[in-house]
């Protein structure tokens, strides 16, 4: 649920917080309120002294258009604290003598709150130290706005590591980088919903969001990340689900779109010119489902659309126009597949399996394969294993309908 304060509110909220004022750079707490708003000045001292003394509770109201400049983290927060921006920017100092560090931690009783707030330029150089720009162990963070870019770790979580409660809504992520996960690495709970993920890069795996833990996506928009596995998103050992998000242009070997390895849950996305040597879209290596959802122009050498190598289940989905350079122009399935009203059509392989190349046990059911192609054989279907149709149309492909001839009942031509 996004988390939306008035300026005009907070603002007000002053007035009555005289208990807790920032004169200077100095905090008086022992006369505070719990409930005090705290206008904090322009200055990356008076900031880093009201994260340390604020009661807990309170809102720190951070100067609009300001970029505080950190030459140090902020102290770790193990209580309530609301920050609220104007919009204003934390940044590590790009000073050459800066050392490396996340710009904001969150620990065990940490309840953050952060509203229009941009970071930028978190670092975290050592391997095996997480989240560039906010690192949240064992506590609650709420971003609702804000940009996160050029934020960069060595480990996990370019801008985010987050291993207990997160929710991130509205937010801009670009240009950040970590071995796994470029903007996000999960590993507790997290909601992140309405956020653009553009330029991120991993290392390893999720070149925007790596889960995991529990992750649900909702609203998303991927455009131009990379990764070694999942140019956009990676799920490893937890579950990741997304909901009405588009994917684009985005790149990785395997799963140029999302890679998993887990279990992962897609509904009513789409696959926009995505690109992977296998799983243009998706690469799947256990268990997977798709609903409703849409891909197109995604290319692979194997698996234009989507390369299954566990257990695969497509429900109303629509391939279209997806390429391989070898096989498997809208999928290719190495394991199990069930794909019940799905379109597969002109879609297209150098080699064989124009819509689908199957190489071990393929169910297709009240489907239609159409319109595809391919260079050598498998216009429709190219059949390696088991492949079997039922209330399934295969017509007008080229050159062939279902290859090797005879191998799937119901398919002719």
């Amino acid at each position: 649920m996004r988390v939306r304060f008035s300026k005009i509110t907070a603002r007000a909220g002053i007035l009555t917080a005289g208990a807790v004022t920032i004169a200077g750079l100095s905090l008086a707490p022992a006369q505070a309120s719990p409930a005090s708003v705290i206008p904090v000045p322009c200055s990356a001292t008076a900031l880093a002294e009201a994260v340390a003394l604020a009661p807990s509770g309170s809102t720190l109201l951070l100067a609009p258009d300001c970029t505080y400049v950190l030459h140090e983290g902020l102290p770790t927060i193990y209580r309530s604290l609301i920050i609220v921006g104007g919009p204003s920017t934390l940044e590590r100092s790009y000073a050459e003598e800066t050392p490396v560090f996340s710009i904001l931690s969150v620990g065990s009783g940490g309840d953050v709150v952060l509203h229009d707030v941009n970071f930028t330029n978190g670092r975290i150089g050592e391997d095996g130290v997480d989240g560039g720009a906010i690192y949240n162990h064992n506590g609650v963070v709420i971003v609702d706005g804000g940009v996160f870019s050029f934020n960069i770790a060595q480990g996990r979580g370019g801008a985010i590591y987050s291993d207990d409660i997160l929710h991130v809504t509205g937010a801009l992520f670009t240009h950040n980088h970590a071995n796994y996960g470029g903007a996000i690495d999960n590993a507790g709970t997290a909601w992140i919903t309405d956020n653009r993920f553009t330029d991120n890069s991993a290392s390893n795996d999720g070149g925007a969001i790596d889960s995991t833990g529990t992750t649900h996506v909702d609203l998303g928009s991927f455009a131009d990340n990379g990764a070694t596995y999942g140019g956009a998103a990676a799920s490893n050992d937890g579950t990741l689900a997304v909901d009405n998000s588009e994917f684009s242009k985005n790149g990785a070997e395997y799963g140029g779109g999302v890679y998993n390895d887990s279990h992962v849950d897609l509904a009513a996305d789409t696959f926009d010119s995505n690109e992977a040597y296998e799983g243009g879209g998706i690469y799947n290596e256990n268990v997977m489902s798709l609903i409703g959802s849409t891909f197109s122009e995604n290319a692979a050498a194997l698996g234009g659309g989507l390369y299954n190598e566990d257990t695969g289940t497509l429900t109303s989905d629509l391939f279209e126009t997806n390429s391989a350079v070898l096989d498997g122009g809208g999928i290719y399935n190495d394991y199990e597949i069930t794909i019940s009203d799905t379109k597969i059509r002109n879609n297209h392989a150098d080699r064989n399996g124009g819509g689908l190349y199957n190489d071990a046990t393929a169910t297709v059911d009240g489907s239609q394969i159409y319109f595809n192609r391919a260079g050598n054989t498998g216009g429709g279907i190219y059949n390696d294993d088991s492949t079997t149709l039922n209330h399934t149309h295969v017509y007008e492909n080229n050159p062939n309908n279902c290859a090797p001839l005879g191998s799937v009942a119901g398919c002719f031509g």
